[in-house]
């Protein structure tokens, strides 16, 4: 019975890394972009604001999966001919920037906006004072979001499987063909997806707690 349970959990791990190193480069991707652009969203002029608060309307108002056709079937037509897991990280990773903007967005305008002016008053440009004075505060409701919006981006890479990367979800339905053991399996890829997205989420709940007896009001995404 032993050796039965492994020989389906063994595909699953190998579906499992591939999941991982997918969700690791989108988070990666996702936070450099979304930090960037919220950070230039604040600082910038109405032209800013109004291109970057019309690219997270457009981004957040299309269900993920039709983003991710989209992509998958608008980059051949451009003549781009990529592989489906590099397919899968643009289109998730424009979906991350968007929705991490926003929140890096949100945590900056949360800051008192005198913050600002008293450190340009001592001599810091405004560039400076966002990154010395603005964005270690805003960290502080940003924290927790962030970790929700991780959780959220590691369990939508089960989309992808559409796409037939060989991600746990599509390795659970190939063993599932295989076995017919559909429960089973389904409770194993429920059990790996728990582990990774549970101690994040209870992370998050402790950082917001830790944040809110220090005074700190979370950003809501």
């Amino acid at each position: 019975m032993t050796d039965s349970y492994w020989s389906l959990l063994l595909p699953l791990l190998r579906g499992l890394i591939v999941t991982i190193e997918l969700a690791g480069i989108i988070l990666l991707v996702g936070t450099v972009c979304g930090v960037v652009g919220g950070v230039l969203s604040a600082l910038g002029g109405i032209t800013l604001r109004i291109l970057f608060g019309s690219i997270i309307f457009v981004v957040r108002g299309i269900p993920l999966l039709v983003q991710v056709f989209i992509v998958f079937y608008l980059l051949p037509f451009m003549g781009l001919t990529l592989s489906a897991f590099v397919t899968a990280i643009i289109a998730l990773s424009v979906f991350a920037s968007a929705t991490i903007m926003e929140i890096v967005r949100g945590g900056i305008e949360a800051v008192p906006h005198g913050q600002t002016e008293a450190a340009m008053a001592v001599g810091f440009s405004r560039g400076q004072s966002m990154y010395v004075v603005v964005l270690p505060q805003a960290m502080m409701s940003i924290l927790p979001p962030l970790i929700t919006q991780f959780v959220f981006l590691v369990k939508a890479t089960s989309i992808i499987s559409l796409l037939g990367v060989p991600e746990i979800m599509l390795s659970g339905r190939e063993v599932i063909e295989r076995t017919l053991l559909g429960f089973e399996v389904m409770t194993m890829i429920w059990l790996l997806y728990t582990a990774i997205c549970y101690p994040l989420t209870m992370l998050g709940r402790h950082l917001e707690a830790v944040l809110s007896a220090r005074g700190f009001q979370a950003v809501k995404n």
